[in-house]
């Protein structure tokens, strides 16, 4: 069987076949085919056939916005995720993506768009002109990812799969606290034991977050073998369909599976801990069954704390920073940090929360220098 241009074959009984694909939005490829006597018979019959069919696709095509396509996805994934990262997809949608793209068919929305749109984010948001942070921007990329992948899969549309757009993040610096001001911090803790200090003391001593140590229970607290489990976490959030934007605190599951730990409890926080010991079902830092603690009370305490110690404000968080800081100083090993911390590997723990202090970089390079000299 002889072939010529546009897929036009003469076959063995002398007729010409031209073969031509016809649109399927399932992905699956099907042809169509024409015969007749002649080459130029087949050519005319199959450029017609061609144009009208991709007229009548046209036509069918289901036009989608992109507001329609991203409830869509934003529902068929709302049972496998956890409340807080349903609401915090709507947030991202409603406060940065949507004012841009909801009215727009999702077939005219270019990856080129999505980059450039992506990276105005980085340099200011849309409602308070303050720059967003890359791992924000990060998961604008995922929603948008997300809904370019539901949409071509389910409604057969090409749409670009956004694989060459990254976002760069910028190194943070972290402040840990120095050695002095975290002693200066700890005498006052321990000469004034109080609940929200005792939450304090431990997120400084076992680098608990702060949603978790304010979840905890004395069930959790196992003072018999001296260890505390890491099962759940406090967050405040948005309450969905309220409409002034009235939050809500939750009790739910801690940010990953690493996140569920066991958690050696040290011998100063056992000494307190032991003079107080309470019935199984009350909170730890608010010492009633039926009060859940307030992350951002004990935020707020913090900073008072801060004041008369006479410590430069920091943020609640970098008393986690320094936890890791100080184990690695004290030279634990970095698989067991990354466990108490409750990483999913040991560079999470490296490279994101272990800050050597200039005074241990130059005793490492001193220790280099030495080795040299002695050789």
């Amino acid at each position: 069987m002889s072939k010529r241009g546009m897929n036009i074959y003469k076959r063995k009984d002398g007729r010409w076949e031209g073969r031509y694909m016809k649109n399927n939005i399932s992905g699956k490829k099907q042809y169509g085919y024409i015969y007749a006597k002649t080459y130029s018979e087949v050519k005319e019959k199959l450029i017609k056939t061609v144009n009208q069919s991709a007229k009548i696709t046209d036509e069918k095509k289901e036009k989608v916005l992109f507001k329609e396509a991203a409830e869509s996805w934003l529902m068929n994934i709302r049972n496998n995720l956890k409340e807080t990262s349903v609401i915090k997809y709507e947030n991202i949608l409603n406060k940065h993506i949507y004012p841009i793209f909801s009215h727009r068919e999702i077939e005219s929305v270019t990856d080129t768009e999505i980059e450039v749109f992506l990276n105005s984010l980085l340099i200011k948001s849309s409602s308070d002109d303050r720059n967003l942070a890359p791992a924000t921007v990060s998961t604008v990329l995922t929603v948008f990812k997300g809904i370019f992948r539901y949409t071509s899969k389910n409604k057969g549309i090409k749409l670009p799969d956004l694989t060459g757009i990254y976002i760069k993040s910028t190194p943070v610096i972290v402040r840990t606290l120095e050695i002095h001001e975290q002693s200066k911090l700890n005498a006052y803790l321990c000469n004034n034991i109080s609940l929200k200090n005792i939450g304090i003391l431990l997120c400084m001593y076992t680098g608990m977050r702060i949603g978790e140590v304010c979840a905890l229970k004395w069930e959790n607290i196992h003072l018999d073998r001296r260890y505390i489990s890491i099962e759940s976490t406090v967050q405040r959030i948005r309450q969905r369909n309220i409409s002034d934007h009235k939050t809500k605190l939750i009790i739910t599951d801690p940010k990953s599976l690493s996140s569920i730990r066991d958690i050696p409890i040290p011998d100063i926080i056992y000494d307190i801990l032991s003079e107080m010991k309470q019935n199984k079902d009350v909170y730890l830092l608010s010492g009633k069954f039926d009060k859940i603690p307030e992350p951002r009370a004990l935020q707020n305490h913090f900073k008072i704390v801060l004041k008369r110690c006479n410590i430069n404000d920091i943020n609640f968080h970098i008393l986690r920073h320094t936890f890791a800081t100080r184990c690695i100083e004290a030279g634990v090993d970095t698989k067991s940090l990354s466990e108490i911390l409750g990483h999913a590997s040991v560079n999470i723990t490296l490279n994101r929360y272990v800050h050597p202090s200039m005074e241990i970089k130059r005793k490492n390079i001193n220790l280099f220098s030495n080795f040299i000299a002695v050789k």
